[in-house]
């Protein structure tokens, strides 16, 4: 300290911002900014910046912290909304710029970006249905609804001082690591696995069981016993943990870009190294003290001592690769001259902003949670939850099902891997609260193209082949999911059918795959039904209309006719979703 204390002393002595020494001027800046901090309450802005942030987001930040315990390459994405945090503290004293006092600016541009936010959440659920949750929507709409909120409290200057803080928050966003992952964590894992075998073969804690297999046997004492070394522990859960922390870190040094790379590129392999050293660590464990110590007491820690362990090192060695961290007296003698150029009209009038700032946060924290709901169908890191129809097969009480025939014509639209079955819904008879005179039609397709659902629909199909197709209706299906209405007839007006159909993803053993639901009903003057009453939330409403405003769906038709049939037909959906049988863990 002795010898950097001096040659920071002389900087800002040498340094003068109005004919005054620069450690005058940061020295008087103190003192003015700590009374003003105690008259003007400093902390009220940060506070309602970070206050709104949480409580329109709050059970989106939840998922994500109950993530954490999740075994997942994603888990950390917990991490994120903290680091950008600190990020932007960071960067409260930074240079923001051409010196921009143009109030109308701030509202030009903060306004939209919450007002956004808002209608995102309002329509997007009933425009997506169960792809909102499993895309995440919620949360990609966080960083721009905070850049709003920033610069209707704080002006477009400081919210261009913390860019790199909003940026960061779209890395909580979890669909681009799951598509990543898809198409990459088995590679990476058999990565691993080659990995850890050639480097059993220089220590011999196990003999792996085949070439290329993720089974070892390990010898303790006299007995065997066999470990997996699955994707959860293949090191993908530590090098994105790293991932995050690197490119905060590297945000915060100074260095070229490259050098900034080349540091997170040493630094992933480094994270991915002592993974091996975890797995190895973990089978000396196993031949030393048996299965259950290693996998109860060792497996757990290791992993979070190696991941530690590798972010410390590179820290340490940053030097290296020429970075350092950003200059001390560089942010005085820019905090010092920021105190005597700073104006008055530099924020937004803090009494119009805040009263628009909290109607959008009520708005977006009052539909933000109502997609606890949405765990019904997939996860909240983006994982569907449920099997397909073809292996679950629900059926409500009191009802028979029966398979009444393939449809392969259809493979070239939805793809060679998709399937079309019909099945049947007949009513056995018994006392149950759903009843119908007549028979419920019910066509499954699954495929791995959610784009050929799309682009293959039950409205245009209908239009299609001539036939006419009004009322059409969203309705709430319940669990996030929201299903189409309609009626349609045969050309000649003869023969009238209602329609209840939604799209939802499944989980297969080769992955994420779509499911059309499709169920039809004959409509006759002497069908009678048996259903309980249908409630649907007002959140889900207001969406729902909204959505239907906009495609111009929805008429007198849709409430007056048959009425009894489609309210029949949504209870019936909703039981079948109700039983949808869950996917297997591992």
């Amino acid at each position: 300290m002795s010898a950097v204390t001096p040659r920071l002393t002389d900087d800002l002595e040498s340094t003068t911002v109005n004919g005054l020494p620069a450690t005058s001027v940061a020295r008087t800046f103190r003192v003015t900014a700590l009374v003003s901090s105690v008259r003007t309450g400093r902390w009220v802005r940060p506070a309602i910046v970070t206050g709104s942030v949480v409580l329109a987001y709050h059970t989106s930040l939840q998922t994500l912290i109950d993530g954490l315990s999740l075994d997942t390459p994603i888990a950390h994405l917990a991490l994120v909304p903290l680091i950008a945090l600190m990020l932007a503290l960071a960067a409260r004293h930074n240079d923001a710029g051409p010196d921009i006092s143009d109030r109308q600016l701030d509202w030009i541009v903060g306004f939209p970006l919450v007002f956004g936010a808002l209608m995102a959440n309002l329509i997007l659920p009933a425009r997506l249905s169960a792809q909102f949750w499993l895309w995440r929507i919620d949360l990609l709409t966080m960083p721009f609804f905070a850049a709003g909120v920033v610069t209707l409290v704080y002006g477009i200057r400081t919210t261009w001082k913390m860019r790199y803080g909003l940026f960061f928050l779209f890395l909580a966003w979890p669909y681009p690591y799951n598509v990543a992952l898809t198409n990459w964590l088995g590679k990476f894992t058999d990565l691993t696995v080659a990995g850890l075998a050639k480097s059993l073969n220089v220590v011999h804690l196990a003999r792996q069981m085949g070439n290329g297999s993720p089974l070892f046997e390990i010898t303790h004492g006299t007995s065997k016993f066999t470990l997996s070394v699955a994707s959860a522990c293949s090191g993908a859960n530590g090098l994105v943990g790293f991932l995050l922390v690197g490119i905060a870190f590297a945000l915060m040094v100074e260095g070229t870009r490259w050098q900034k790379f080349l540091w997170l590129a040493i630094g992933a392999i480094l994270v991915w190294l002592l993974n091996i050293g975890r797995l190895l660590v973990v089978f000396f464990a196993a031949h030393r003290w048996g299965e259950k110590v290693a996998i109860d007491g060792f497996h757990p820690f290791v992993g979070l001592i190696a991941f530690t362990l590798g972010v410390a090192i590179m820290v340490l060695v940053m030097g290296r690769f020429g970075l350092r961290f950003k200059a001390i007296d560089n942010r005085i003698k820019a905090k010092a001259k920021a105190a005597l150029t700073s104006r008055s009209s530099t924020a937004p009038r803090l009494r119009y902003s805040a009263m628009c700032v909290a109607v959008m946060t009520l708005g977006v924290g009052f539909m933000n949670s109502s997609l606890e709901k949405n765990d019904l169908v997939s996860t909240s890191l983006g994982s569907p939850r449920l099997v397909a129809f073809a292996e679950s097969k629900e059926t409500p009480p009191g009802w028979n099902l029966q398979t009444v025939q393939t449809i392969e014509w259809a493979k070239p639209f939805f793809g060679d891997s998709s399937e079309w079955v019909r099945y049947q819904y007949l009513s056995a008879g018994t006392t149950s609260d759903l009843q119908s005179s007549a028979p419920i039609t019910t066509d499954i397709i699954d495929t791995p193209s959610r784009s050929a659902l799309n682009a293959y629909g039950v409205e245009a199909c209908y239009n299609f082949h001539g036939y006419k197709v009004t009322g059409v209706k969203s309705v709430d299906m319940g669990g996030g999911v929201v299903g189409e209405l309609l009626t349609w007839s045969s050309p000649n007006g003869k023969v009238t059918y209602t329609t209840l159909y939604w799209h939802w993803p499944i989980k297969t053993p080769k992955g994420t795959s779509y499911e059309r639901v499709t169920l039809i009903i004959v409509d006759q003057p002497s069908n009678t039904f048996k259903s309980p009453d249908l409630g649907t939330s007002f959140v889900d409403q207001i969406g729902i209309k909204a959505n239907d405003a906009i495609r111009s769906a929805g008429n007198d038709e849709s409430v007056d006719r048959l009425l009894r049939t489609r309210q029949f037909l949504v209870a019936f959906g909703r039981e079948m979703i109700q039983k949808r049988k869950p996917a297997a863990t591992s």
